[in-house]
């Protein structure tokens, strides 16, 4: 019990100081704003900000209460390993053609469109993804593996990646609520397996941004995911994620125990 309650709360915690730390990251922004400040600095002060905060969060309160290392939990330099970029930049380009080669479409990227696609993936954005991750995986997956074991801590996390993915979800109804479901806990265990095997996030940062290209592909691209598409998205969507899952699997068994150093003691 006392295992199950210190796991629980760490997790009710570490969302609590992610949100507190977007509320204060946003709040200073809008200050700027009043003060007229030009619209990109204060993205850029939001940018920096809201990373910031969730990381001294993470380091100083729940490191410490949690007796959590920030280098066994996946939470690093900056540093990318060349195999999860290359899936990052094969990873959209094949759902997405996979995708548009079943429904068909017509005027792919029409022009106008272009502009809203570049102030989407901006540096707003991926100021958004970096504390996603530390909190959803890093520190999530680490107090799992922690009272429990590996395994329990992949599946857990990857349950609740797929909650809170159907939770902010605009696309959402009766007919693809299932298959959104699986596709969540397909893209969490995908998540938390490059995790163990790169043992630093900043992979997962960026693969999480390529799998929000997707979605927003299809807007640019002018693509109605209605409930058919959706459910099609889905599907397709799913098998990439369980490709990828597979390679980071097999690629953690090669391993073998050297695993075991790029994380701390995982089992």
């Amino acid at each position: 019990m006392k295992k199950l309650l210190q796991t629980v709360g760490c997790c009710i915690l570490s969302f609590l100081i992610m949100l507190i730390s977007q509320v204060m990251a946003n709040i200073i922004s809008n200050v700027l704003i009043l003060m007229r400040f030009p619209t990109f600095i204060c993205i850029v002060v939001f940018a920096i900000l809201y990373p910031l905060f969730t990381y001294l969060g993470v380091k100083s309160i729940i490191a410490k209460i949690y007796n959590l290392d920030l280098q066994e939990i996946g939470i690093k330099k900056f540093s990318l390993r060349p195999v999860w970029c290359i899936t990052a930049l094969i990873l959209p380009l094949a759902i997405l053609s996979a995708f548009t080669l079943i429904i068909g479409t017509q005027d792919l990227f029409p022009y106008d469109n272009i502009t809203t696609f570049i102030n989407v993936i901006s540096l707003y954005y991926i100021s958004v993804v970096i504390p996603q991750e530390m909190i959803l995986c890093c520190v999530i997956i680490g107090i799992i593996r922690k009272n429990y074991n590996i395994k329990s801590a992949v599946i857990i996390s990857s349950v609740i990646y797929s909650i809170i993915n159907i939770a902010i979800s605009n696309n959402l109804n009766s007919t693809n609520i299932i298959p959104l479901f699986i596709t969540g806990i397909m893209a969490g265990m995908m998540f938390a397996l490059v995790l163990i095997e790169s043992g630093n996030f900043w992979n997962n940062v960026l693969i999480n941004i390529s799998v929000a290209m997707l979605t927003i592909s299809t807007v640019v691209m002018g693509i109605d995911i209605n409930d058919n598409n959706a459910i099609k998205f889905s599907v397709i969507s799913t098998i990439g994620y369980i490709i990828v899952s597979i390679i980071a699997f097999i690629m953690i068994k090669r391993k073998g125990n050297s695993v075991y150093d790029t994380m701390g003691q995982l089992s």
